[in-house]
C-alpha cells in the first residue's frame, strides 16, 4: 500500500469500487488460473493423473508466491518475512509432492525432476507479464492535489 494511504481523503462515492486499477490484478488471476488448467490438461497427455495433478498444484502454488513478488514490486529488497514465506512455500510444496503418505492422501505423485523448472517457468510467465507493462501514473491522477500552505 501507499505510504500516505491513511492521510488521503476518501474516494469519490460516485466512483465504482472496481476501477481501472483492478484490471491488471483481475487479468493476473485469470492468467494464472488458465495456466494451471492448461498445465494440468497438457500434463495428462504424458503423465499419470496423480503426476499431472501434482504438476498443476506446483504451478498454482508457485504462481501464488510470484503474485506476492508482483504485489511487493520487483525492485523492493526482500525482507525477513518474505524470505520466511518463500522458505515455507518451498518446504510445503516439496513435502506435499514428495513425502509419500501426504502425497498419497492428496492423490499426488512425484513428476519428473525437469517438471519443477517447467512449472516455475509457467508460473513465472503467467504472473510476471504485468511487470512488462509501462508504469501508469493513474495513482498520481487519482490522488487529490494538496495545497501546501
Amino acid at each position: 500500500p501507499d505510504e500516505d494511504l491513511m492521510t488521503r481523503p476518501p474516494r469519490d462515492p460516485r466512483r465504482g469500487l472496481l476501477g481501472r486499477e483492478a484490471v491488471v490484478p483481475l487479468l493476473l488471476g485469470m492468467t494464472l488460473a488458465g495456466a494451471v488448467v492448461a498445465s494440468y490438461v497438457i500434463a495428462l497427455r504424458s503423465w499419470p493423473v496423480t503426476e499431472a495433478r501434482a504438476f498443476g498444484l506446483v504451478v498454482l502454488l508457485t504462481g501464488q508466491l510470484l503474485l506476492l513478488v508482483v504485489a511487493r514490486g520487483l525492485r523492493r529488497a526482500p525482507t525477513g518475512v518474505f524470505a520466511a514465506v518463500t522458505a515455507a512455500y518451498v518446504a510445503v510444496t516439496v513435502t506435499i509432492v514428495l513425502v509419500h503418505p501426504l502425497a498419497k492422501l492428496l492423490e499426488l505423485s512425484a513428476f519428473p525432476a525437469a517438471g519443477w523448472a517447467v512449472a516455475a517457468g509457467i508460473a513465472g510467465v503467467a504472473t510476471m507479464w504485468s511487470q512488462l507493462l509501462p508504469k501508469s501514473s493513474a495513482r498520481n491522477r487519482s490522488a487529490p492535489t494538496r495545497s501546501r500552505g
